[in-house]
């Protein structure tokens, strides 16, 4: 597990679906993430010291994935809504990826993110990503 939460306010909400800690072996936190100029926080997965073909990185912020791009898995934030299916799309993913020896290349073809990596703003990159799909 890694996140750019405080480890207090992470526990709590991780204790709710992992009470026997038996998926989350090894937490980073907020301090194991690297501060950008513009205040936002970077994952950097080099950290944990194992090959990256089968680490996926999921978040609702892709820059914290900056560092790893074609590690990354991004997500809707959850607001709350009933009707929220996100977290049943990403068990589909996920269950998807687990078959693959490389889950980078996989990740890389279907989000699309390397188109990113030129783009000057938001909305053009939004334009790169969907005119080529």
């Amino acid at each position: 597990m890694f996140t750019s939460s405080e480890k207090e306010y992470a526990d709590v909400i991780i204790k709710q679906f992992d009470p026997e800690n038996k998926y989350f072996k090894e937490r980073w936190y907020k301090k194991s993430c690297i501060k950008a100029d513009n205040g936002m926080y970077l994952k950097d997965l080099n950290q944990l010291g194992i090959p990256l073909d089968r680490v996926v990185l999921v978040d609702n912020s892709s820059f914290s994935f900056g560092h790893q791009l074609f590690n990354g898995v991004p997500i809707l934030s959850y607001t709350g809504a009933q009707a929220d299916m996100e977290l049943m799309s990403l068990y589909d993913y996920l269950q998807n990826l687990s078959k693959l020896p490389d889950v980078r290349k996989f990740n890389l073809e279907y989000f699309k993110l390397h188109m990113l990596l030129d783009t000057p703003d938001p909305d053009s990159a939004f334009e790169k990503v969907f005119a080529a799909s």
